[in-house]
């Protein structure tokens, strides 16, 4: 959005009239639960969920761009920065200091201050942010399943009974016969084998950490400037 536009000022109104709202919002007692409701209605422009749970103090800078799916829960001290538009699913978890952004500026100094860039965010169903954390313009975050994979969760099977692209995925990238990986070569050095293998004469208890972790302290590199081939011989 460019600046010094008409686009633009009724932006510079609404941020103002947000702000004020945010503030009437945040001065009311904890307990005042219906004059909590009614301002977040005022806030977002209309009607909300009954199951939606926002904790003061919270800020906007618009508040009309925003949706909610059912039971979404909103913790204390949350930035919601909606001009690019936020849609929220259900059952969202939203942690303490959260801020979700969807505007910002061009990263180039002389155009800084001539747009405001924007992109939106979607937050799927059962997605939980934890406390802190900062959401970007464009993002579109789903929920992590841990113990099967969220292809299989769709169907109710596990994915050795689907053969699902990431069966497929784990089956293209396991070691092949005969590769580095199975044909019994050595692991790279160690940071122990490393360090021992260049220090050239240790002393004394050097060479007993040495000797305790299995490495020999006996093989000698030159020293810094004496000619040495590639080998190390």
């Amino acid at each position: 959005m460019p600046a010094h536009t008409s686009e633009s000022k009724v932006f510079a109104t609404r941020v103002q009239t947000a702000m004020s709202l945010c503030a009437d919002l945040n001065a009311l007692a904890f307990t005042d639960l219906a004059g909590r409701a009614e301002k977040l209605t005022e806030i977002f422009g209309g009607p909300l969920p009954d199951s939606l749970s926002i904790l003061p103090p919270f800020y906007t800078d618009y508040g009309l761009h925003t949706t909610f799916g059912e039971r979404v829960f909103i913790n204390q001290g949350c930035f919601l920065l909606d001009f690019g538009r936020v849609t929220i699913g259900d059952r969202v978890l939203i942690g303490p200091r959260v801020t979700l952004s969807t505007s910002g500026h061009p990263v180039a100094p002389d155009e800084r201050f001539d747009y405001i860039t924007h992109a939106p965010i979607v937050i799927e169903d059962n997605v939980w942010i934890g406390a802190g954390a900062t959401i970007a313009p464009g993002r579109h975050d789903r929920p992590r399943l841990r113990g099967r994979c969220r292809h299989s969760r769709r169907e109710g099977r596990a994915p050795a009974e689907r053969g699902n692209r990431c069966e497929r995925r784990r089956a293209a990238h396991a070691p092949r016969a005969g590769s580095l990986h199975t044909a019994g070569v050595a692991p790279p050095p160690t940071l122990a084998e490393n360090v021992c293998a260049r220090q050239g004469p240790l002393p004394t208890g050097a060479r007993k950490r040495c000797e305790k972790s299995g490495v020999s302290s006996a093989k000698q590199y030159p020293r810094h400037g004496e000619h040495r081939n590639d080998l190390g011989d």
